[in-house]
């Protein structure tokens, strides 16, 4: 861990080789020191440095923000694919988040870094920041200026402080589309770390293969997903992004609800179609699917229900093979009284799936039934038994009723 004294205005250089895996940085501290800001930070390979100095314009800081560059030279991170880009984050102290505000990449071998022109700048507000940045992105076509108008607020949600963005150019809406522009990611406290999110993206698959470290995954939220064109059949019960030896994926779990459809005048949600999707970013840059667990929970006129373990997703390297494994649990009941729900588990790595599946147990006083549960075939081969072991533990923390 190292720690170093900033300037107001940080600028941070991402030297990626391609001896390394794929580099992870965290924030672990940012705090005043005379007027200035001490940041401390713990990476998993030496690729980074701190300028001290500023390049070019001096932009806005204040005791309680900061303006982060963060550069990435471009690099071969396949035969024949390049990848370089330009980052700017906002530190806000008061809600300890650090959010992108701007950010361009590059994927020819000798293409120069997309600097902003100009550089960003922020106005600060009494319970937040606005950004206003008009220019050309880098690469874009002659003539053609985005005009950016975000405005970042602090705002409680629950116990945790937060900086919410919304587009506030004339006409924006509050529809997916226009608030396209506050996708950019942020850094997210675990711990005591907080992960930079846009390395998964510019820093995945270093090495080629040699070596392979996944990134941490991150909490992606409806206007990240509706920029990328992903879709949302229902509700979104959870998000995540990560990258592995495979690329940038992105995890989308939904559930929908209405009438049966052998009873659509009930007016009850007798109706539950579940989706758990792995989207993975193209060479094009288009995401596609690459694996979806489905199912459905139809039952009419019963008492009935559906809907994921959200807190029990997991993502592992059980394999050490650099493609993270997915696991996904999910309950669904159907009855008239006080019986078991079907209870699945299942893994997914690619092509690879699987499963454990069941019924929840419903415990008593003095009795406990259901709980009874099958393992895949595969699951019991010698050479699965790791993965077998993950699978039950997870068993174990759903496996319980909670119904009362």
């Amino acid at each position: 861990m190292k720690k170093f004294t900033a300037l107001p205005v940080l600028a941070l250089l991402c030297a990626c080789t391609s001896d390394r895996p794929a580099a992870e940085l965290a924030f672990v501290d940012v705090a005043p020191l005379n007027g200035n800001f001490q940041v401390t930070f713990q990476s998993n390979v030496q690729f980074f440095e701190l300028f001290s100095k500023n390049r070019r314009q001096r932009p806005e800081a204040s005791d309680v923000h900061v303006l982060l560059e963060m550069t990435c030279q471009v690099f071969e991170y396949r035969p024949n694919r390049f990848s370089g880009g330009v980052t700017y984050y906002l530190y806000d102290q008061p809600t300890g988040m650090m959010r992108e505000i701007w950010r361009a990449g590059v994927s020819g071998k000798d293409d120069r870094l997309p600097f902003a022109e100009p550089r960003p700048l922020l106005t600060r507000l009494d319970n937040g920041y606005q950004f206003d940045w008009t220019g050309a992105y880098p690469g874009s076509a002659p003539g053609e200026i985005y005009d950016l108008h975000n405005r970042f607020t602090r705002k409680q949600e629950g116990q945790e402080s937060i900086l919410d963005c919304t587009n506030v150019a004339p006409g924006a809406t509050l529809d997916p589309e226009d608030q396209s522009t506050c996708e950019g990611a942020y850094l997210q406290r675990v711990g005591g770390w907080v992960r930079t999110v846009a390395l998964v993206v510019s820093l995945l698959a270093i090495g080629g293969g040699a070596a392979h470290a996944a990134s941490t995954p991150t909490p992606v939220d409806q206007h990240y997903l509706a920029a990328r064109r992903i879709d949302v059949p229902g509700t979104l019960v959870l998000g995540r992004a990560y990258a592995d030896r495979d690329g940038e994926h992105v995890l989308v779990l939904t559930r929908k609800t209405g009438p049966s459809p052998s009873a659509p005048s009930s007016g009850r949600a007798e109706y539950y179609a579940l989706l758990a999707a792995l989207y993975t970013r193209g060479a094009d840059g288009a995401w596609r699917q690459s694996w979806t667990i489905r199912d459905v929970n139809d039952c009419p006129g019963l008492d009935s229900d559906a809907r994921f373990f959200a807190d029990e997703v997991t993502f592992t390297d059980i394999d050490k093979d650099g493609q993270l494994e997915v696991t996904v649990a999910y309950r669904m009941f159907c009855g008239g009284g006080i019986e078991p729900a079907t209870l699945k588990v299942i893994l997914r790595q690619g092509e690879r799936k699987l499963a454990i599946r069941g019924q929840q147990a419903i415990r008593f006083p003095r009795q406990t039934f259901g709980g009874e549960q099958t393992h895949d075939a595969a699951l019991l081969a010698p050479r699965n038994a790791a993965f077998k072991r993950h699978l039950d533990a997870v068993w174990k923390k759903v496996v319980i009723d909670g119904r009362r």
